[in-house]
């Protein structure tokens, strides 16, 4: 049985078919068949959330992971990002949480906050 996926490398989004020998097709690039090889062994995304900020004009601090996280770690990542509570003043590329899970990735914000001295 062939699996079918879209590829979301570049905009062109290559509709790939890999059958049961791991053989790629439907890729118009490289980049879609390491893509296709990658989904079908460990597929992975990039996190983008929001955690918890005292301080600043508004409530929630957009984050991303620094690199893409496994998408079986995905749930307990969030969860554990969630968690978080920072303070103002944050700068865009801050590290707001390190090594998260044992995993080796780092939370980063992705938004500066100043503080806010009318905020409670």
């Amino acid at each position: 049985m062939s699996q079918a996926l879209t590829c979301i490398v570049c905009p062109v989004g290559c509709s790939l078919n890999i059958d049961e020998e791991g053989h790629v097709s439907g890729n118009h690039c490289k980049r879609g068949l390491a893509f296709a090889k990658s989904e079908t062994t460990n597929p992975t995304r990039v996190v983008t959330t929001t955690i918890a900020i005292e301080g600043a004009i508004y409530r929630r601090l957009p984050v991303v992971s620094s690199q893409p996280v496994p998408k079986s770690k995905m749930m307990e990542f969030v969860k554990a990002v969630q968690l978080i509570k920072v303070e103002a003043p944050v700068s865009c590329g801050d590290v707001i949480l390190s090594d998260v899970l044992g995993l080796g990735i780092d939370v980063i914000a992705s938004r500066t906050l100043k503080r806010c001295q009318d905020v409670k």
